[in-house]
């Protein structure tokens, strides 16, 4: 993995900050996965931080995806050590197997299933022992993707994606208590990274004649290593057993590569986190539905704190071939770091007075702290703003900013980034930086 399980565990999140943020008004849960050890150091019970504070925001992680839409098989194959770049090599030789539970020998995997997503009430459906079999001689649990192949377009917002992952015992020995877990790591193109970029989505596994809804980033933690213990199972050495999963993201997730772990747990529920196996795919993010949002004029270089607005006009646009049913431009206000604080305080939203032209007169409208475009800082409220936008076709706004004289010393640049959302898909942020005197 990307972070040793050690340093996972020495994350801090800092809860007051968020809390001052103000996230909860209008943000996603984020299933952060704290470490349950971290978290009982700290004497903390939970941390539900929101993914986003951005207007008509996604669906929970764990919201309706799309229909299934099935593709064939590509086998990928797990490197022998972990590594960011996903590796290939032969399909196991081991016929396919379901979830159900476990036994020595493969069983036959069925084809997936359209029902209805619910969670799993079912107890695990692995044979454990007191304590599990270590493997043997270094080798480990082997590990192949299927139907996730390197490279594999994944639309944001589109159908979900259907794959199987095969474990097969490669130790030479049984091996008791294996713990199959599947997560994303860190995504680049997360709208929102204060604690840590996630993919905005949902996982599910098939358990028997169900499905059962998964985290689908790995998170801060190791929590999400536990995921695998309800579906857990024993393997003979040689045997494989098949799993088969579908994964869907929602549609404010950004274009970039999507990193995919399987990988092979020693039943973390008994307090370690033991991995014997472990296999890295990368599927490539896109969104042709996005829009376009640009800085057509202003607002200079400079703001002065207490002194008169400076005005900016931004265009969005819809570069598809379908209509938006709505279309509307963002604003975000950010200190010269890129970040919403100000020495450890957040940037409070009555520092900052923002205008929009509309109807013929400047009206105030509102900003509020949040995390949108992988910023954490305010958000313009432009619900107002929303409109219709044919394919090909455009519109332009006026807004204009001015600073409080509360903010003289205290706020030295600001950052002003311009985007825009339609129906759910955010476009690619615009950024200009003003210095500001007091």
């Amino acid at each position: 993995m990307n972070t040793p399980i050690d340093i996972r565990f020495a994350k801090n999140i800092t809860i007051a900050q968020a809390a001052r943020s103000g996230w909860g008004r209008r943000g996603r849960r984020l299933a952060l996965a704290l470490p349950l050890a971290a978290v009982a150091a700290a004497g903390l019970v939970a941390c539900d931080g929101p993914q986003a504070g951005q207007a008509g925001a996604a669906p929970s992680v764990r919201a309706a995806l799309a229909p299934v839409v099935p593709v064939p098989a590509v086998p990928v194959t797990a490197p022998s050590e972990p590594a960011d770049a996903p590796a290939t090599g032969a399909p196991s030789a081991a016929a396919p197997a379901t979830g159900a539970p476990s036994s020595d020998a493969p069983a036959t995997a069925t084809a997936p299933t359209r029902a209805a997503v619910r969670p799993s009430t079912s107890p695990g459906t692995g044979a454990a022992t007191d304590r599990p079999a270590a493997p043997a001689h270094g080798k480990g649990i082997e590990i192949r993707f299927d139907g996730l192949a390197a490279g594999r377009r994944v639309e944001a917002g589109g159908d979900r994606v259907p794959f199987s992952v095969t474990w097969t015992n490669a130790t030479g020995r049984r091996v008791e208590g294996i713990a199959p877990v599947v997560a994303s790591r860190f995504f680049d193109g997360a709208r929102c990274a204060i604690f840590a970029p996630m993919a905005s989505g949902g996982l599910e596994r098939r358990d028997g004649d169900h499905w059962t809804a998964l985290d689908l980033s790995q998170g801060t933690g190791m929590d999400y290593a536990q995921q695998g213990d309800a579906a857990a199972f024993s393997l003979a050495p040689g045997a494989s057993r098949t799993i088969e999963y579908r994964m869907g993201l929602t549609a404010d997730n950004g274009p970039g590569t999507l990193r995919i772990e399987a990988d092979a747990y020693l039943r973390p529920d008994r307090g370690t986190f033991d991995k014997i196996g472990e296999a890295l795919t990368g599927v490539q993010v896109v969104d042709p539905h996005r829009p376009a949002a640009a800085l057509l004029a202003g607002p200079g270089t400079e703001l002065r704190a207490g002194g008169p607005a400076v005005e900016l006009t931004t265009r969005i646009t819809n570069p598809t071939g379908a209509a938006f049913g709505s279309a509307q431009p963002e604003l975000l206000l950010l200190t010269g770091s890129g970040s919403g604080q100000v020495d450890g305080a957040y940037l409070a939203p009555e520092a900052v007075r923002v205008e929009v032209f509309q109807e013929g007169t400047w009206r105030q409208i509102a900003t509020e702290s949040g995390c949108s475009g992988a910023r954490d800082g305010l958000r313009v409220d432009t619900d107002r703003l929303r409109q219709r936008l044919g394919a090909g076709a455009g519109a332009e706004t006026r807004f204009r900013i001015s600073l409080a004289p509360s903010a003289a010393g205290a706020v030295t640049s600001l950052t002003v980034a311009v985007g825009a959302q339609a129906d759910g898909h955010h476009a690619e942020l615009s950024t200009r930086q003003l210095a500001v005197r007091g």
